[in-house]
């Protein structure tokens, strides 16, 4: 049987199989989590609530949303009619009799490669040793990278290994309902179900760059759970690569990890944005994900090694130019960078 990786394409699948290529909803906006994606949107309902889509007959319902797949278009309507809401019921929309037949979690769940890929686990390991401050900004980017995740895949994708007995309620709290997988267990003993030898630590202190082939490759990517924006921690995540003998990669922007945010959820982006947006060029899936203070602070880099190669404290207008090809950078925060580095524009 053939799989796919996206829950979308598992659902576009299963309704090709019936002839069936719109579907709508009944759901309440208010309890859909609020994606880009509306497929997505509607598949991560069904995730959470364990609802089917019902394949029945209906009238009345008028284009939202449309996605094309495997030279078809797929289309998510809304209902005009006035109707009693049914929470959650998710129906197919289909021009005739009513078939009769339901599509349900399992059976996607039979299309989609068993044990998921791609796997992104946070290891809290070191989570005793953070501050209460830091705690908190670490679930804030789990959350963060949750919804980042499920703008592609779903909460399946996400594990979060080694976690204290004590801060599920906490996790829950900041991510709200959810399947995470969480785990209690240490790293090592989860990575053991893979049975792969395609797993990689991603870490700014690794010798070699994550590369556009390692995107088909890797199906397992860790992320230590660790926050040193107080408290320097340097060296920390690869201390755990080490310890369990696994092959670290750094993201890196045009060989430099200056301005590639290092967020926990700001690195997973670029690496779903690289794989499923970009045709695996890294280098815009970064630009497509940086902030401001990365492209400045990255500006502010290459305007010191312009001045140093040039021999003068002077820049052309045109700097700006060739930077923003591939910066996220604003002339505003060109002109910021400009100051730090105490050069001119001219």
């Amino acid at each position: 049987m053939t799989t796919v990786e996206k829950p979308r394409e598992a659902l576009f699948t299963l309704l090709l199989d019936y002839g069936i290529t719109s579907i709508g909803s009944k759901a309440k906006p208010k309890e859909l989590p609020v994606l880009k994606n509306k497929f997505q949107q509607l598949l991560v309902h069904m995730l959470l609530t364990n609802n089917v889509i019902r394949i029945t007959s209906s009238k009345g319902w008028t284009t939202l949303y449309e996605e094309p797949w495997n030279n078809t278009i797929f289309t998510l309507c809304k209902r005009e009619v006035r109707t009693i809401h049914v929470l959650g019921e998710v129906r197919a929309v289909y021009p005739g009799e009513d078939m009769g037949l339901t599509i349900r979690l399992e059976q996607l769940m039979q299309l989609i490669p068993q044990p998921i890929k791609p796997l992104f686990i946070v290891d809290l390991k070191y989570w005793n040793i953070l501050l209460d401050k830091e705690k908190n900004l670490l679930l804030n980017q789990i959350s963060f990278t949750l919804s980042v995740l499920r703008e592609y895949l779903w909460d399946l994708n996400l594990a979060l290994t080694s976690t204290p007995l004590d801060i599920v309620d906490k996790i829950n709290q900041f991510s709200g309902h959810n399947k995470i997988r969480i785990e209690h267990r240490s790293l090592d003993k989860v990575i053991e179900e893979y049975k792969t030898s395609k797993i990689v630590v991603l870490d700014p202190n690794a010798e070699e760059p994550l590369m556009p082939r390692d995107l088909d490759e890797v199906e397992v990517y860790i992320v230590g759970g660790i926050v040193d924006k107080i408290v320097p921690r340097q060296g920390l995540t690869s201390t755990l690569a080490r310890e369990y003998g696994l092959p670290t990669r750094k993201v890196v922007l045009r060989g430099s990890i200056i301005g590639v945010p290092c967020r926990i959820n700001k690195i997973v982006e670029i690496i779903l944005k690289a794989k499923y947006e970009t045709h695996k060029d890294i280098d815009l899936a970064i630009k497509l994900s940086q902030s401001r203070i990365d492209a400045r602070w990255r500006a502010y880099r290459e305007i010191i090694e312009y001045t140093r190669r040039q021999g003068r404290l002077t820049i052309p207008r045109t700097l700006y130019d060739e930077l923003s090809k591939w910066l996220n950078l604003s002339w505003k925060d060109f002109i910021q960078a400009a100051k730090m580095a105490r050069t001119e524009i001219t």
